[in-house]
């Protein structure tokens, strides 16, 4: 996938919930708004920001992204977080590619903040560490998995020591101070625990 986007200086401004591309399927819980999210076709979206701070798992597909001075490129089973606001071009790989998006509202600013949190700055995780485990379980108990992941990922759903290692706990988010990524897993932790008591 070439890393060719058009420049634009006009930027769009997505409000909640809102992406490009089609919508499959959403689910508004515990103030968060989770998304199934597809492009069928490969192409280069234009300049935009989004109104909310969001997490995006990609799921299926290849998919680069200008964000500040830098170009990136996604394969599936990546994770990364962008804050509100801020303007960044996506390009859709030659067989379009399929996200789940969740996005974070304002309440979650100050639960956050207790995970040491700043919800002002980027992330990504491209190596399948504990992030996008926790990311499969809230698609998991928000939109549906689709059996093609499922069989993808069974065999490491089945081993009952990844669950025995309590890192799916809210206690997960207790980490070495230079541990890069504490909050973003408090984060999922607190939003999987949410769910599960609302």
């Amino acid at each position: 996938m070439a890393n060719h986007f058009p420049d634009s200086s006009s930027e769009h401004r997505l409000g909640s919930g809102n992406f490009f591309g089609a919508v499959r399927g959403r689910v508004i819980h515990s103030g968060a708004i989770f998304t199934d999210l597809r492009h069928a076709i490969p192409r280069q979206l234009p300049n935009h920001s989004h109104e909310l701070p969001f997490f995006g798992l990609l799921l299926d597909g290849q998919y680069g992204e200008r964000y500040g001075r830098q170009h990136k490129q996604f394969r599936p089973f990546s994770i990364m977080f962008r804050p509100a606001g801020v303007p960044h071009q996506d390009e859709i790989g030659p067989a379009g590619l399929r996200f789940f998006h969740f996005e974070l509202r304002a309440g979650w600013k100050n639960r956050i903040a207790e995970c040491s949190g700043n919800l002002d700055l980027a992330y990504e995780d491209t190596r399948g560490g504990r992030l996008i485990w926790l990311a499969l379980k809230l698609m998991r108990e928000t939109i549906g998995a689709p059996s093609r992941t499922l069989f993808a990922l069974r065999a490491c759903w089945q081993k009952p020591s990844l669950w025995r290692l309590g890192f799916l706990s809210k206690k997960s988010c207790i980490r070495p101070s230079g541990y890069r990524g504490c909050w973003t897993n408090c984060t999922l932790n607190t939003v999987a625990s949410s769910l599960s008591t609302n």
